[in-house]
């Protein structure tokens, strides 16, 4: 049983309200209160024995963690902490990494002086980090350095103090990440960066066409999956197996059929009846696919032309037009040449205008498409919906024609029973409690119609809610395009623009 210092903080190694409010004395709020929590950017918890991370839940504001020099195994509980910027968690016992994929603003981690013996586990999710510290750990793998080329803006490496530092482990991690620019406290200058691409030049190359590889599949691989869960959903590929797997397989409906007559009823003329229902709502929505298929293909065609049509017509004209006044500038000399290529240079910033100004129009009149399209598909979605309700209608038509045929069925073979003992021939402890209760048979009754309903209810919300997902995914891809379009049509003006004007700059007379 842990006791309490002269500070009233628990000697023990958990988080608590006392430890934090003692880590934030001496700050400029010294009545921090768990209310005040949530408005918090700092907490230093460095040298307090903590064996777990734990009850930071309210801190979700917090910028800054330092929880080194303590007792911990693991990194946990910081699922909340999404703001988290800087993470220091040197010199524990953590022996692997694990916990840090919802830090998707994490700039500076320190994990050095632990017990990690491979770097599976620092998520691809944390791409923002640029200062990362693995020294004086259990890595003894230099291949394994390779996992961190997923993180471009990785500036500072510190890893000395592992296994696999050798002599020339310097000339092998500087030539790999080529993003850094200190490598243990040392600054990679470029005649050193350039000495090792040259010693791996064939060996980079190999590895970057690997890695554009996997990440062109993994990119496929994860656009087909989105595509074909959405499709399998909006095409109800559950439907027309609804029958056997939802409908007839529900408890009450499963002690019905203990009874032949209704047993026949169900299996025979109803079964066919509602698998030919279902396969309409299947045939029907497959078909309104098709719909929205040309619907999409249409403002496809229409985006395409219209971005086309204004880089032909407007952004060439004005590219190629300086360019020949370029090529125009080249047959004179002297004062003229002078003169001419001092307003060329200004003129640069006109282009870049006018390039720009050119692209907002073109924004505005995608935007005036996208909306048109997003009404448009909004629409079909509609239709859609208000064509499978009226099918599944159809099917609890059908369920409810067969409650008014199996009640009395079902109540003649409880008469049977009371009389014989026995139904067809049949006799068993089930059959008997069920036809001798007539409160549970009509419970049962009841229930099984019930049951089949709610089976077809939750097919139609399934629909609804895939159709709504459909919709929405749609248009953001859409959207996501033509935001993308759009960035790096400025990012290649920019270019351009640029280009020219370095190729005034050598012209200087």
């Amino acid at each position: 049983m842990s006791g309490l210092d002269e500070t009233g903080v628990e000697e023990s190694a958990v988080i608590c309200n006392a430890l934090i409010q003692q880590a934030l004395e001496g700050s400029e709020r010294t009545d921090v209160q768990p209310v005040d929590y949530p408005e918090i950017r700092t907490l230093i918890l460095s040298y307090k024995s903590i064996v777990k991370i734990s009850n930071l839940v309210d801190l979700s504001a917090l910028t800054k963690l330092c929880l080194d020099n303590n007792r911990l195994k693991k990194i946990e509980g910081l699922e909340q902490l999404t703001q988290l910027e800087w993470l220091d968690l040197s010199f524990n016992d953590i022996q692997s990494i694990d916990g840090l994929d919802h830090l998707v603003h994490l700039r500076d981690l320190s994990l050095a002086h632990n017990q990690i013996a491979t770097l599976t586990g620092l998520d691809a999710q944390t791409a923002s980090l640029e200062v990362l510290s693995i020294a004086h750990n259990q890595l003894d793998s230099l291949e394994g350095l390779m996992y961190l080329r997923a993180f471009p803006h990785l500036r500072v490496l510190t890893c000395s103090g592992n296994p696999f530092v050798s002599d020339d482990f310097r000339i092998y991690v500087v030539a790999h990440l080529p993003s850094l620019s200190y490598l243990d406290y040392r600054r990679i200058m470029p005649d050193e960066l350039k000495s090792a691409t040259d010693q791996y030049t064939t060996e980079l190359l190999l590895l970057k066409e690997k890695e554009d590889a996997d990440r062109s599949q993994r990119q496929l691989a994860a656009a087909l999956e989105q595509e074909k869960e959405v499709l399998a959903c909006c095409d109800a590929l559950g439907i027309d197996c609804l029958v056997g797997k939802d409908l007839l397989a529900d408890p009450e409906t499963q002690r019905t059929l203990l009874i032949p007559a209704v047993k026949a009823e169900i299996e025979g003329a109803y079964q066919v009846a509602m698998a030919g229902l279902c396969s309409e709502v299947v045939s029907y929505l497959e078909r309104r696919r098709c719909i929205r298929g040309a619907e999409i293909a249409s403002f496809e065609v229409a985006y395409e032309e219209t971005v086309a049509s204004y880089v032909e017509q407007a952004a060439l004209p004005l590219v190629s037009g300086f360019q020949l006044q370029l090529e125009a500038l080249k047959q004179m000399s002297g004062e003229d040449y002078k003169k001419r290529h001092a307003q060329l240079l200004d003129e640069t910033t006109q282009l870049r205008s006018d390039l720009i100004f050119g692209e907002v129009q073109l924004s505005s009149a995608v935007a005036v498409m996208l909306r048109d399209f997003g009404t448009a598909l909004a629409s079909v979605t509609q239709r859609t919906v208000e064509g499978m309700q009226y099918l599944l209608g159809n099917v609890r038509a059908r369920e409810n024609e067969l409650y008014v045929v199996v009640q009395p069925l079902i109540f003649a073979a409880a008469e049977a029973y009371a009389a014989t003992g026995s139904l067809d021939g049949l006799a068993s402890p089930e059959l008997g409690a069920l036809l001798g209760d007539k409160s549970l048979l009509q419970q049962v009754t009841i229930g099984s119609h019930e049951g089949r309903l709610t089976a077809v209810d939750a097919a139609e919300d399934d629909i609804l809610q895939s159709q709504k997902t459909y919709l929405e995914a749609t248009l953001a891809k859409v959207e996501a395009a033509e935001r993308s379009r759009s960035r790096e049509y400025v990012k290649d003006m920019e270019k351009l623009v640029e280009e020219l004007r370095q190729i005034l700059d050598s012209m200087v007379i």
